[in-house]
């Protein structure tokens, strides 16, 4: 499945009993959820700030079928968790429309580096960027998993 409106608004965090417990944290909210393979995309968008470009390329939706293009769904929520990480640690909202949203999903690297440089660790930043990359070269939410707990202490 494909949450397919993943931002800050659709996650919260759980109670912890204590400050030595780790934050639980859920994602909500699956009114746009749909199939990894698009076969029951609706095309309804999520927050335009977090949606991914393929999404909006070419008008991945056919009108006569309803039917998504050759997208894995799944790789549009990693760029949309992606952007929410940037956001976090830019402590301001992401553009929803103009010249720096275009900016966002045009990237480089090279570019989320020099924005991230003052305010998140190297390691972070390459997450971001990844998520932040084409479909074909984003990571699955596993492998982002394993890139948080291999970087960072989560005890």
């Amino acid at each position: 499945m494909a949450h397919m409106d993943v931002k800050p608004d659709n996650v919260l965090i759980g109670n912890q009993k204590d400050a030595s417990e780790p934050a639980v944290f859920k994602l909500v909210d699956f009114g746009l959820c749909c199939r990894s393979d698009g076969s029951d995309y609706s095309g309804r968008e999520g927050d335009c700030r977090y949606l991914a470009p393929e999404l909006l390329d070419d008008m991945c939706v056919s009108e006569v079928q309803g039917r998504c293009c050759s997208i894995d769904m799944r790789v549009a929520d990693m760029f949309s968790f992606g952007a929410m990480l940037m956001e976090l640690y830019l402590q301001e909202p992401l553009p929803a429309h103009g010249s720096g949203w275009h900016e966002l999903r045009n990237a480089s690297r090279e570019h989320l580096h020099e924005s991230l440089a003052r305010i998140a660790s190297p390691p972070l930043i390459e997450i971001i960027a990844a998520c932040l990359s084409e479909p074909s070269s984003r990571p699955n939410a596993a492998q982002v998993c394993q890139l948080l707990e291999s970087n960072f202490n989560f005890e």
